[in-house]
Protein backbone atom coordinates (compact mmCIF):
# COMPACT_ATOMS: atom_id res chain seq x y z
CA UNK A 1 0.00 0.00 0.00
CA UNK A 2 2.80 2.41 0.88
CA UNK A 3 4.46 1.72 -2.47
CA UNK A 4 1.17 2.56 -4.28
CA UNK A 5 0.75 5.85 -2.37
CA UNK A 6 4.37 6.79 -2.99
CA UNK A 7 4.02 6.01 -6.71
CA UNK A 8 0.89 8.19 -6.97
CA UNK A 9 2.55 11.04 -5.04
CA UNK A 10 5.67 10.93 -7.26
CA UNK A 11 3.54 10.96 -10.41
CA UNK A 12 1.59 13.96 -9.09
CA UNK A 13 4.80 15.80 -8.12
CA UNK A 14 6.38 15.14 -11.52
CA UNK A 15 3.25 16.40 -13.30
CA UNK A 16 3.30 19.64 -11.30
CA UNK A 17 7.00 20.19 -12.00
CA UNK A 18 6.45 19.63 -15.73
CA UNK A 19 3.42 21.96 -15.72
CA UNK A 20 5.41 24.68 -13.94
CA UNK A 21 8.27 24.31 -16.44
CA UNK A 22 5.80 24.58 -19.35
CA UNK A 23 4.31 27.69 -17.72
CA UNK A 24 7.80 29.17 -17.41
CA UNK A 25 8.59 28.51 -21.05
CA UNK A 26 5.18 29.71 -22.28
CA UNK A 27 5.22 32.97 -20.31
CA UNK A 28 8.78 33.94 -21.23
CA UNK A 29 8.23 33.05 -24.87
CA UNK A 30 5.00 35.06 -24.92
CA UNK A 31 6.68 38.16 -23.47
CA UNK A 32 9.78 37.95 -25.66
CA UNK A 33 8.16 36.85 -28.94
CA UNK A 34 4.61 38.19 -28.84
CA UNK A 35 4.39 41.24 -26.55
CA UNK A 36 7.87 42.82 -26.54
CA UNK A 37 8.33 43.04 -30.35
CA UNK A 38 5.63 45.74 -30.33
CA UNK A 39 8.15 48.09 -28.70
CA UNK A 40 11.16 47.42 -30.93
CA UNK A 41 10.12 49.51 -33.94
CA UNK A 42 8.08 52.68 -33.38
CA UNK A 43 7.30 52.88 -37.11
CA UNK A 44 5.16 49.75 -36.81
CA UNK A 45 3.79 50.42 -33.31
CA UNK A 46 0.02 50.29 -33.17
CA UNK A 47 -1.38 50.72 -29.67
CA UNK A 48 -4.58 48.96 -30.77
CA UNK A 49 -2.47 45.84 -31.36
CA UNK A 50 -0.75 46.25 -28.00
CA UNK A 51 -4.13 46.63 -26.30
CA UNK A 52 -4.98 42.99 -27.19
CA UNK A 53 -2.30 41.87 -24.75
CA UNK A 54 -3.93 43.56 -21.76
CA UNK A 55 -6.98 42.41 -19.87
CA UNK A 56 -9.78 44.91 -20.46
CA UNK A 57 -9.32 46.37 -16.99
CA UNK A 58 -5.83 46.02 -15.56
CA UNK A 59 -4.07 47.44 -12.49
CA UNK A 60 -1.43 50.11 -12.94
CA UNK A 61 0.84 50.52 -9.90
CA UNK A 62 2.80 53.74 -9.46
CA UNK A 63 4.63 55.55 -6.66
CA UNK A 64 1.44 57.45 -5.86
CA UNK A 65 -0.74 54.33 -5.60
CA UNK A 66 -2.55 51.96 -7.90
CA UNK A 67 -5.64 52.19 -10.03
CA UNK A 68 -7.66 50.12 -12.48
CA UNK A 69 -7.59 51.40 -16.02
CA UNK A 70 -7.76 50.37 -19.66
CA UNK A 71 -4.83 50.33 -22.03
CA UNK A 72 -3.77 52.71 -23.41
CA UNK A 73 -4.52 55.64 -21.17
CA UNK A 74 -4.69 58.99 -22.99
CA UNK A 75 -1.60 60.16 -21.07
CA UNK A 76 0.34 57.06 -22.21
CA UNK A 77 -0.73 57.53 -25.84
CA UNK A 78 0.35 61.18 -25.70
CA UNK A 79 3.73 60.27 -24.15
CA UNK A 80 4.41 57.63 -26.83
CA UNK A 81 3.56 60.14 -29.57
CA UNK A 82 5.91 62.71 -28.02
CA UNK A 83 8.69 60.12 -27.75
CA UNK A 84 8.28 59.19 -31.43
CA UNK A 85 8.39 62.86 -32.41
CA UNK A 86 11.53 63.30 -30.28
CA UNK A 87 13.40 60.48 -32.05
CA UNK A 88 12.55 57.34 -30.11
CA UNK A 89 13.95 54.49 -32.23
CA UNK A 90 12.69 51.52 -30.20
CA UNK A 91 13.42 49.49 -27.09
CA UNK A 92 15.86 46.69 -26.39
CA UNK A 93 15.33 44.03 -23.75
CA UNK A 94 18.34 44.04 -21.42
CA UNK A 95 17.08 41.73 -18.67
CA UNK A 96 14.15 39.43 -18.08
CA UNK A 97 13.32 37.24 -15.09
CA UNK A 98 10.22 35.43 -14.03
CA UNK A 99 8.54 33.97 -11.02
CA UNK A 100 5.96 31.29 -11.76
CA UNK A 101 3.15 31.68 -9.25
CA UNK A 102 1.00 28.86 -10.58
CA UNK A 103 0.11 27.33 -13.96
CA UNK A 104 -2.05 30.31 -14.86
CA UNK A 105 -0.08 33.18 -13.32
CA UNK A 106 3.49 34.37 -13.82
CA UNK A 107 5.32 37.53 -12.78
CA UNK A 108 7.86 38.95 -15.21
CA UNK A 109 10.49 41.58 -14.36
CA UNK A 110 12.23 43.40 -17.21
CA UNK A 111 14.83 46.06 -17.82
CA UNK A 112 14.55 47.95 -21.10
CA UNK A 113 16.70 50.53 -22.85
CA UNK A 114 14.87 53.05 -25.02
CA UNK A 115 16.98 54.28 -27.93
CA UNK A 116 16.16 57.97 -28.00
CA UNK A 117 18.02 58.70 -31.22
CA UNK A 118 20.28 61.72 -30.77
CA UNK A 119 19.32 62.11 -27.10
CA UNK A 120 20.58 60.02 -24.19
CA UNK A 121 19.07 56.53 -24.01
CA UNK A 122 16.56 55.98 -21.23
CA UNK A 123 16.40 52.90 -19.01
CA UNK A 124 13.08 51.63 -17.66
CA UNK A 125 12.21 48.68 -15.44
CA UNK A 126 8.81 47.05 -15.14
CA UNK A 127 7.09 44.26 -13.28
CA UNK A 128 4.22 42.53 -15.07
CA UNK A 129 1.70 40.07 -13.72
CA UNK A 130 0.61 37.77 -16.53
CA UNK A 131 -2.43 35.53 -16.46
CA UNK A 132 -3.27 32.78 -18.87
CA UNK A 133 -6.33 33.30 -21.02
CA UNK A 134 -7.34 30.75 -23.60
CA UNK A 135 -4.08 29.57 -25.20
CA UNK A 136 -2.07 32.73 -24.58
CA UNK A 137 -1.16 35.19 -21.85
CA UNK A 138 -2.44 38.64 -20.94
CA UNK A 139 -1.24 41.46 -18.70
CA UNK A 140 -3.32 42.00 -15.55
CA UNK A 141 -0.96 44.27 -13.57
CA UNK A 142 1.95 46.58 -14.41
CA UNK A 143 4.32 48.46 -12.13
CA UNK A 144 7.28 50.67 -12.86
CA UNK A 145 10.07 49.54 -10.56
CA UNK A 146 13.41 50.89 -9.35
CA UNK A 147 16.09 49.69 -11.78
CA UNK A 148 18.66 49.49 -8.97
CA UNK A 149 16.90 46.25 -7.97
CA UNK A 150 17.82 44.64 -11.30
CA UNK A 151 21.27 43.52 -12.48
Amino acid sequence: MLRFVLTIWLAFAATNVLAAEKTRTDALNWYQNVYFPNWQDPASLDLRDVKKHFFSAYRQHEDTGSFTTEFPTPAFSDAIQRDIENGWAGDSLDYIAEHVINRGTTAITVKLTSDMGDSEDQIFCFWYLLSRRNDSWGITNVATIDCSQIP
